[in-house]
């Protein structure tokens, strides 16, 4: 970022609002601004809510049509048996993957840098991609039954385990709280999964929840602190632009 100066950072603003990203520049150039106007930031949130607000929103749907999920010992997939709830069912699913994967493009496209951490929505959308297909096989024998199963635990670990490394990330009075509200969620759901109790649905609907809040909340800030990190300990702006010889 050699000779950016005032004039410079005008001339190329275009360049700074398509990549998006908050650049704090007083960090680097003293008498700069603080912060220069963003969208991919901006951008990757909205796609994140619209993701989480697919998903909650539409099993709410399936779950008025077919409230008897609720004291049932079946959980969100028992909606994929059903005519009536099949299609707001494999909206939810696709939707949800669809936006988190324009969310992990507009990653990819501001900066190559990010790429490792927009990694994370790809293997959470392939887990979510997984456990939808598997749905409709599960009725074939115990065998698929069994592979569909262990294929939502391992969804609900693996977010567990994200919302664990966000914690530690951006640990805080909210982070703690959206991870306890999962925490409970998911006891729930292994309860249910165990016949302890029979609320699988509300156990997988509650720490879908709190997996979700932390999502659209907390991953974004630990996006932009790691492109702001990377991009303070560097001469160089992470992508093309705004460099003059």
């Amino acid at each position: 970022m050699q000779g950016l100066t005032r004039r410079s950072l005008d001339q190329d603003g275009t360049i700074f609002i398509e990549l998006g990203v908050v650049y704090e520049l007083s960090r680097v150039f003293l008498g700069l601004p603080r912060k220069v106007i963003y969208s991919v930031m901006t951008g990757l949130k909205k796609y994140l809510w619209l993701s989480q607000i697919s998903l909650v929103g539409l099993l709410l749907v399936c779950l008025l049509i077919m409230p008897s999920v609720l004291t049932s010992s079946g959980g969100a997939s028992d909606f994929g048996d059903h005519a009536d709830t099949l299609v707001p069912y494999v909206l939810s699913f696709s939707l949800c993957m669809g936006f988190l994967l324009m969310g992990t493009a507009r990653l990819k496209d501001s900066d190559k840098g990010l790429r490792p951490t927009s990694v994370l929505l790809l293997v959470l959308c392939a887990f979510e991609f997984l456990v939808l297909v598997s749905t409709f096989v599960r009725h074939i024998n115990w065998t698929f039954s069994e592979i569909h199963d262990s294929l939502g635990v391992a969804l609900y670990s693996y977010e567990y385990a994200v919302s664990i490394w966000l914690v530690v990330r951006r640990g805080n009075f909210k982070t703690i709280l959206l991870l306890l509200v999962e925490s409970l969620g998911s006891s729930i759901g292994l309860l249910s999964i165990l016949n302890a109790v029979h609320f699988l649905f509300i156990g997988q609907a509650v720490g879908a929840i709190g997996f979700g809040l932390l999502l659209v909340t907390i991953y974004p800030e630990v996006v932009e602190s790691d492109h702001l990190s990377m991009w303070t300990n560097t001469d160089q702006k992470p992508d093309q632009g705004c460099r003059r010889e």
